[in-house]
């Protein structure tokens, strides 16, 4: 777990997916098991859940479901979303194909509750991560303060240099070893359309700044 992110819900999400990927993977392997047990011949690729092989074989047929057919899975579906989350097993069955089905519908239950459960996860982190980032804002303040206030004197040195080797290049007197490593990189400091133009326009939008140099303006 992020050690930055935490809470006692989280904890408790955390160990409770946890848990339910474990009962996943005992799940498959009793389904598994199940299966060789009633078809031999089937292998780890045929393995499918009941609920899937049905769907398919409706959808290939064209046979459409009721919608009472559909009102009852919904109602199945959330009793084993809350059994599973609760821990709680679905209810017994007899036969090794009555295991089977039921056993397909518990492993369709826990991975629908680990999917239920890490949806909490992300929503506890989210509050979790506003909550930290509050208390960083001052700290952030100060930084972007300091980050602009070292930026306009750049710019200005910046146009102090670049007007300096326009000089020189307009009196016709060259370079002569002069204004040889300059960080063009910057762009021009007159360019109203730079990057670092963009960049003090958007800190005097959120008061990082209280004007901008005059040749972005």
């Amino acid at each position: 777990m992020n050690p930055i992110l935490k809470s006692e819900k989280l904890t408790s999400l955390l160990e409770n997916r946890g848990k339910l990927k474990v009962r996943a993977e005992q799940s498959k392997a009793e389904v598994w098991r199940l299966t060789r047990l009633l078809n031999p011949q089937f292998n780890d690729v045929t393995v499918l859940r009941v609920a899937d092989v049905k769907d398919e074989a409706k959808r290939k047929s064209g046979v459409a479901t009721s919608g009472t057919d559909e009102q009852n899975e919904a109602a199945r579906r959330e009793d084993a979303l809350k059994r599973t989350l609760a821990g709680q097993p679905l209810s017994d069955s007899t036969g090794n194909k009555e295991k089977l089905d039921k056993e397909h519908r518990q492993w369709a239950a826990i991975e629908s509750a680990i999917e239920f459960v890490e949806r909490a996860i992300a929503l506890e982190k989210g509050v979790l991560a506003i909550e930290y980032s509050k208390q960083l804002r001052p700290k952030h303040e100060e930084l972007m303060r300091r980050v602009c206030k070292t930026m306009y004197e750049l710019h200005t040195a910046w146009n102090e240099l670049y007007g300096f080797k326009r000089h020189l290049i307009d009196s016709e007197i060259g370079l002569r070893g002069l204004c040889l490593t300059m960080p063009d990189f910057l762009s021009a400091p007159n360019n109203k359309y730079s990057e670092m133009a963009d960049f003090f326009r958007a800190a005097q939008r959120e008061g990082y700044v209280s004007s901008i140099p005059k040749e972005f303006k």
